[in-house]
């Protein structure tokens, strides 16, 4: 009977940029990645949520993703994009500065996280790596939308006039 060996073993995972440093998630909830989408506001949403976007006929809650980790805000430019992640049942995305690699991680590398990593709590962090000279904060994106499970959930069940939310059928540069 063959074992896995430690060493071996990788998490794959999205890279992108938010406030100045380099994150990571597990590709396996990452469904896609879209530039450019425009975002329909969403009257009494929590301050962290965008707004939502229809993406082939289900509703997708926005998050940006700076705001609702407390980290400093950056300017939006043309590399900010949406990572749209599959937890559970749900859909939602997340606004990042830009997404720009998948990575193979060592899993024997990565190390459980101090009080706060850069500005983050950790409740919201998996765990860290370093790379060489590359420090990776692994996001739990499950723990990041606890706290806000309810109003996704409201979120995700608007009942939108097609007017005024536009149906996107367009492939984002990454497809899960």
């Amino acid at each position: 009977m063959e074992h896995s060996d430690p060493q071996k073993e990788m998490l794959k995972a999205v890279i992108f940029r938010l406030s100045g440093h380099e994150h990571a998630v597990d590709v396996r909830q990452v469904k896609e990645i879209l530039i450019n989408k425009p975002v329909s506001p969403v009257v009494e949403a929590p301050d962290f949520v965008d707004g939502v976007i229809r993406l082939r006929g289900r509703i997708v809650p926005i998050i940006d993703l700076a705001r609702r980790l407390k980290l400093p805000m950056t300017p939006r430019t043309v590399e900010t994009c949406m990572i749209v992640v599959k937890l559970g049942n749900k859909l939602a995305g997340f606004i990042v500065d830009s997404a720009s690699e998948l990575l193979n991680i060592p899993v024997s590398k990565i190390e459980v996280p101090t009080d706060i990593v850069g500005g983050i709590h950790t409740r919201f962090i998996e765990g860290v790596v370093y790379l060489g000279d590359r420090f990776l904060v692994i996001l739990d994106l499950d723990s990041v939308l606890k706290v806000s499970e309810k109003e996704l959930a409201e979120l995700s069940e608007i009942d939108m006039e097609s007017e005024s939310l536009p149906e996107s059928e367009e492939e984002g540069i990454y497809a899960g």
